[in-house]
């Protein structure tokens, strides 16, 4: 976030050479200051499911997204405003803090929503409760979908924790961070915060490194409630009871709770366990085992939707990993869960799922390593649908791999590997050489499970990629990823290559050609980071991300790009500035056979000033 930081120490001075007692009394504050302007011009800024789409029909467009992140590529100007006041009391073995949040926002809410900071809780419309509103819109013009709005929140997040860390009880707006990912996964954050850098999805390298004084800007969303944690020797410990992101009319609770051992060198030991529980109204969810089920056809295929209600989810999880001998890593994680619902198109169908990962690595060196993993991740495990925020979330880019279309919703666990209802394994390998690093990895996974009516009508059955099929014409899809990253360290210079290429593949029976998917998807990132000082630093790249083949009766080719320089200045006295460029673009075929083409292409400028005394 753009962080204006106070910090008032109350204290009085004193000429000794030893360190300073901690103050009684601070107040430290953390703020951000946020330009965004947006130009695009096309016939794809209004694409022709748009007005459906808009509408809350499930029938994805396929543009105007910048396709590496999945956001909204409208015209627009947006100004962002957020500051965070912390204080906090200090007595001898233990301390206080309060903070109270303050938001100011202008400008195309979209843009704002996407493209900006994330907001702090309660106005933030990905956490599902936010005034501001629903944001599916896709204006042709700045200022079509301007807002103003602004909030101060009191308190927002509320702490007391011992001075020597033993323990820490939060209440407020929270963030569990002990929890296994194959059991509970915070639901992320849906907009692309100011970064200099671009990834793919499945990335191998690090994030652009940043200058040492900027603060990363949060990739989770929190949660409201009260989370507390406490270690005690090898031993940890964390319990958490608070309300998840659902849209206005839902509640979302979580109870859980972890217990980790850490023993070093003879291994780490974890179990977990959470329970979800969902009440109010019902939601839509791109899938078929809610009541009034639905298959929407069209080009992009049978596209499901039907109506959840009451959900109710139990996960257990246990962790181990140990070395065995020297310069090995053997992980083994291993996941149960239970699902059911109030509103379901079948009754009586529910079963458990299980997780399971295997991981044996072998260690070089520090930065030299082979491994071997084997994934699976039945289709019923960690199925509660969650389509909190606003529809865009829910629904995503046609055709897009692996990014959001037919995600469904946050899923609490963790899937950004295997994905539900996949089986197989992946091998990857870093070396590095003087100057040189190399990271590659290869994966091949299969449905568990076909898409058929049977399976995709049984509760707490999903399927994220391969769309419904007949039973009688049930065939098993197959995804292959090859994943590479290379880095050259120079002296002041580190240039990169990012790849990554994913396929899709199922095959047809009885003739069902509806059924068809045969896809490509190759992206490629380059980019160099010069480091002009050890106050300012600059960033170039170009990215490219096409997607190919066919899916269900539609021949599909589309390529976007997108090249960007950015750069980061420390000013001192707590203050830094970012500054990013960039332009993109997307051609192809039409999303509709016969239909316009999804052509656009624009410019976009993100300013960033933080500041921090």
């Amino acid at each position: 976030m753009f962080t204006l930081g106070l910090i008032a120490v109350l204290a009085t001075a004193t000429p000794s050479p030893s360190p300073a007692p901690t103050p009684r009394f601070e107040i430290h504050g953390t703020g951000s200051n946020v330009f965004l302007s947006q130009a695009a011009s096309g016939p794809g800024l209004v694409p022709p499911e748009g007005a459906a789409f808009a509408a809350g029909e499930p029938i994805a467009p396929i543009s105007p997204y910048d396709w590496f992140s999945t956001a909204p590529l409208i015209p627009g100007n947006a100004g962002q405003l957020q500051y965070l006041f912390t204080g906090s009391l200090h007595e001898h073995s233990f301390s206080f803090d309060a903070t109270i949040a303050m938001t100011r926002l202008a400008g195309s809410a979209t843009t704002l929503a996407y493209w900006g900071e994330p907001f702090p809780g309660p106005l933030d419309p990905h956490e599902g409760r936010s005034p501001i509103g629903g944001l599916v819109v896709f204006p042709t013009h700045a200022g079509a979908n301007d807002i103003a709005a602004g909030r101060i929140v009191f308190p927002y997040a509320a702490s007391i924790h011992s001075n020597d860390g033993a323990w820490h009880l939060s209440a407020g707006y929270v963030d569990p961070a002990g929890f296994d990912p194959f059991v509970l996964t915070p639901p992320a954050t849906l907009n692309v915060a100011p970064a200099l850098g671009v990834q793919t999805f499945e990335t191998l390298g690090s994030a652009t490194a940043s200058l040492d004084t900027w603060n990363p800007s949060r990739t989770t969303l929190p949660l409201l409630g009260v989370d507390a944690t406490a270690t005690f020797g090898q031993l940890s410990y964390e319990v958490t009871d608070a309300l998840m992101p659902a849209p206005i009319g839902n509640g979302v609770r979580l109870t859980g709770g972890t217990i980790a051992l850490d023993r070093g060198d003879f291994g780490r030991y974890s179990v977990d366990l959470a329970h979800v529980v969902t009440s109010g109204d019902a939601a839509t969810v791109p899938a078929l085992f809610g009541s009034a089920p639905q298959l929407h056809p069209g080009p992009q295929g049978p596209l499901a939707t039907s109506t959840l209600a009451d959900q109710r989810q139990t996960i257990a999880g246990m962790r181990a990993l140990v070395h065995p001998r020297a310069g090995y890593d053997l992980l083994l994680e291993l996941g149960r869960s239970w699902y059911d619902a109030g509103l379901v198109a079948r009754a009586g169908t529910a079963a458990p799922g299980t997780y399971e990962h295997l991981s044996l690595v072998r260690h070089a060196s520090d930065r030299d390593e082979i491994g071997l993993e084997y994934y699976r991740d039945e289709p019923r495990y960690g199925t509660t649908l969650l389509p909190y925020g606003t529809a865009e979330n829910l629904w995503g880019i046609a055709w897009a791999f692996p990014g959001s279309w037919l995600k469904g919703a946050y899923q609490l666990v963790a899937d950004n590997v295997a994905q539900t209802n996949r089986v197989g394994v992946r091998f990857h390998a870093n070396a590095s050489h003087k100057r040189l690093e190399v990271r590659v990895a290869l994966s091949q996974y299969r449905q568990l499970e076909p898409s058929s009516i049977d399976n995709l009508t049984q509760t707490g059955f999903v399927e994220v990629q391969f769309l419904p099929q007949a039973d009688a014409d049930a065939t098993l899809g197959l995804m292959r990823s090859q994943v590479a990253y290379a880095a050259w360290h120079f002296d002041r210079d580190l240039f990169s290559v990012d790849f990554a290429r994913d396929t899709l593949r199922r095959d047809v029976r009885n003739g069902a050609i509806v059924d068809f998917v045969d896809m490509r998807y190759p992206q490629i990132v380059i980019q160099d980071r010069h480091a002009f000082s050890p106050r300012l630093i600059g960033v170039v790249g170009y990215g490219r991300y096409a997607a190919g083949g066919t899916w269900s009766t539609t021949p599909v080719g589309a390529r976007y790009a997108s090249a960007y320089a950015g750069a980061e200045l420390d000013l001192g006295n707590g203050q830094q500035i970012f500054v990013q460029v960039r332009a993109f673009g997307l051609n192809g075929m039409p999303s509709i056979p016969g239909g316009p083409p999804p052509t656009f292409r624009g410019t976009a400028l993100t300013l960033e000033h933080r500041i921090a005394f």
